[in-house]
């Protein structure tokens, strides 16, 4: 039997054509599947970059790089270390020098002398005397502090830590802990007559506990962040070179972008 060619090509070409709008539809909707899929992960992508909260680590950097801005905004040169150290006199004739625990004594002696062997070392650094500059002073600050506005700002926090994921999530005994040395800073502080020393343990007992949990970070960025105006208002930052406070108006950005993304 012979086949017709022309009815065969006929036939061919009536298949294929009644066959190219359904691949065609088939294509079509193949493409819009994927086009779907790929709209879908693009929001799903985008919700994660939304949701995304700052962890313990960022904190930890921005609170660093904040100090660490601070910090540059201050003169740190050989000269200005001498100047710190020839205060010793002034110092010690303070009323607050008598009164300072032997804690915040002995962390000044260390510091001065500290300050004392960068200042004769002509091979010290620019960031050793910066070191030096600033452990001096805040060991200074620490003889005049008699932590009672420390603690109560410490103190404030009470509720938002109650009320953080860190806390909820604490171990028993963390958590235990920190309810203990709070008690005991509240009494602290409302006691009339309570010593430098004890304010001072209370203090750092409540910090102790603070930083077992995970939040000690996160509240020392907020305080932080409250000293904005003093520094903007002083001389330091208003003489400081325009890079140093570029730096600092940085840090700081970063840092209240980190205390508003991150959950305690």
């Amino acid at each position: 039997m012979k086949l017709n060619k022309k009815r065969v090509l006929s036939f061919s070409l009536a298949l294929l054509l009644s066959v190219g709008p359904m691949t065609s539809n088939l294509f079509a909707q193949s493409s819009d599947q994927n086009t779907k899929k790929e709209e879908i992960n693009d929001v799903k992508i985008a919700d994660k970059k939304v949701t995304e909260k700052a962890d313990i680590k960022q904190v930890k950097n921005a609170l660093n790089a904040l100090k660490d801005a601070e910090n540059k905004l201050k003169v740190t040169n050989i000269s200005k270390l001498k100047a710190e150290i020839l205060k010793d006199k002034e110092v010690r004739a303070n009323k607050y020098f008598n009164k300072a625990t032997q804690k915040d004594k002995a962390n000044y002696e260390n510091a001065l002398a500290a300050a004392k062997s960068i200042s004769t070392d002509e091979k010290a650094s620019e960031e050793q005397i910066a070191n030096a500059i600033f452990g001096l002073e805040d060991a200074q600050k620490s003889l005049s502090n008699d932590y009672a506005g420390l603690i109560l700002r410490r103190i404030s926090y009470e509720n938002e830590l109650r009320n953080s994921k860190s806390y909820k999530n604490a171990d028993k005994k963390l958590s235990s802990n920190w309810e203990s040395a709070l008690a005991a800073t509240k009494s602290v502080a409302k006691d009339k007559i309570a010593s430098k020393s004890q304010r001072q343990n209370a203090y750092y007992d409540l910090l102790e506990a603070e930083e077992k949990i995970n939040v000690r970070d996160i509240f020392d960025l907020k305080e932080m962040i409250k000293e904005e105006n003093k520094i903007r208002n002083s001389n330091e930052y208003k003489n400081v070179d325009k890079k140093l406070s570029s730096n600092w108006e940085n840090a700081l950005a970063a840092a209240k972008a980190t205390v508003d993304d991150y959950e305690i």
